[in-house]
């Protein structure tokens, strides 16, 4: 029945003056307590009657939303049961008038560590710009899950102890912690790491099992050295520009799956400036090389290194498929194309996107004066990619004539070619099939291509 205007409610309920609720058991009121998912509001419960009051003790989780410190010190306090299943924690530490800010975080975390907790995640927010000391982490030596999550206060591993049962660790911190920190967990099966600027990343691990490394600016790393026999899969992505310096060691024999993603760098590729997505990955036995490329305006900017020398700093090669994105920016991409297909010369798979922005050609490419058109005697090359058995292509839209240069030298350098697919403007197709008529011994086809 909906309610009118005037309608007065009845003070308790249906309005026999018995509180349903308050009579329902414990189990069935820990419930109730818990699907509020704070711990603040569960306490705030005490307030309906007796019945409430202190019932939030003795719920098995905990999550603490933009409450004090010391707040959720004192109710960690007051937890009664032995064993936890979960704590989760997000406090603001840049309060004004907070001049320690760090003493008060590591407090927390002692008082966390005191328990028996399953799981626990603490988020530490300080954003005040002023450099602070680290985080002497205590020993978390009951619980199996940890998530820290304090990018501008970085921690130090803990002075004594191992964190004996713990399987996964989930950090985001600027510093390198781990080369002390994981040999005190013998467990350890996943590892998750984010927002390190470190100098040098390490992780040496005789029993972890999966990998994370995510780095927003890796400016200032200069090595990542992971040592781990019994690694199974392992991501890492980098963005920013590397250090000249950089360097990696990656030693994981039983890996199968393996992804690293380089992003933003700078790089020239035959002479023509480049700003690079770097990738490559392995997965079910098969090594992938990843890039996309924006070809740059020239005159403005020479990078010192070349697009071979940062595929030179991956950690695999011999990569059996090469997948290339191009945005063109007014250049010619032919050079640039048989620059790439000669790095990693035994790839038995080619997948080609050609984005062919409608841009105004002087502004990003000076003509007879840039590398892309000087180099032009591309077209008459031979190169050798005897290993080369399916490609795949696709203008995005086409120019014309150097689209059709570029299928002549695949199908030139690559007799062992078996597939052949372009997708393309519908101006091109008769062209295109001429030249599939004078190679019958691929499978071919072209097909339209819409922008």
């Amino acid at each position: 029945m909906a309610l009118q205007e005037g309608d007065v409610l009845p003070e308790h309920g249906d309005g026999d003056g018995v509180d349903g609720i308050s009579d329902l058991p414990d189990e069935l009121l820990l419930k109730v307590l818990a699907c509020l998912g704070s711990a603040r509001e569960a306490a705030r419960t005490g307030v309906l009657s007796i019945r409430w009051c202190g019932l939030w003790t003795r719920l098995s989780e905990y999550t603490f939303r933009d409450v004090k410190p010391e707040a959720v010190e004192a109710a960690l306090a007051n937890v009664t049961l032995p064993a936890l299943d979960r704590l989760d924690i997000e406090v603001p530490l840049n309060e004004w008038w907070d001049w320690d800010p760090v003493d008060r975080a590591a407090s927390l975390l002692r008082a966390a560590a005191r328990l028996s907790i399953e799981s626990v995640s603490v988020v530490l927010e300080y954003q005040m710009g002023v450099e602070v000391p680290a985080i002497v982490l205590p020993c978390f030596d009951r619980t199996s899950s940890l998530i820290l999550n304090s990018y501008n206060v970085p921690f130090a591993p803990p002075r004594g102890g191992e964190f004996s049962r713990l399987e996964r660790l989930e950090l985001t911190t600027g510093c390198n912690i781990f080369a002390a920190l994981l040999p005190n967990c013998p467990r350890l099966r996943v590892l998750r790491i984010h927002g390190c600027q470190a100098l040098e990343v390490t992780v040496h691990s005789a029993t972890l099992e999966e990998l994370a490394v995510e780095c927003a600016s890796c400016s200032g790393i200069r090595r990542i050295d992971v040592d781990t026999p019994q690694l199974k899969e392992a991501n890492l992505e980098l963005n920013g520009q590397l250090s000249r310096w950089f360097d990696v060691s990656f030693s994981a024999p039983k890996v199968e799956k393996h992804s690293w993603k380089f992003t933003n760098l700078e790089c020239h590729g035959d002479g023509i400036p480049l700003e690079v997505l770097l990738g490559c990955s392995l997965k079910y036995g098969i090594r992938t090389l990843r890039l996309e490329a924006r070809m740059l305006q020239f005159g403005l900017q020479y990078p010192n290194r070349s697009l071979a020398q940062e595929i030179a700093r991956l950690p695999m090669a011999d990569f059996s498929v090469l997948e290339v994105a191009v945005h063109t920016q007014g250049h010619y991409f032919g050079s640039l194309l048989l620059h790439l297909l000669q790095i990693p010369p035994a790839i038995q798979k080619l997948e080609l996107f050609i984005y062919q922005l409608q841009v105004e050609e002087d502004i990003w490419c000076p003509g007879e004066d840039c590398p892309c058109q000087q180099l032009i005697v591309w077209k008459n090359e031979t190169i050798f990619l005897s290993d080369l058995k399916e490609v795949h292509i696709s203008y995005l839209p086409a120019r014309g004539d150097e689209e059709v240069d570029f299928l002549k030298l695949l199908f030139r350098c690559a007799p062992g070619l078996k597939r052949m697919d372009v997708a393309v403007d519908d101006k091109l197709h008769e062209e295109i099939r001429s030249i599939y008529g004078e190679n019958p011994h691929a499978k071919c086809d072209v097909r339209s291509c819409s922008w």
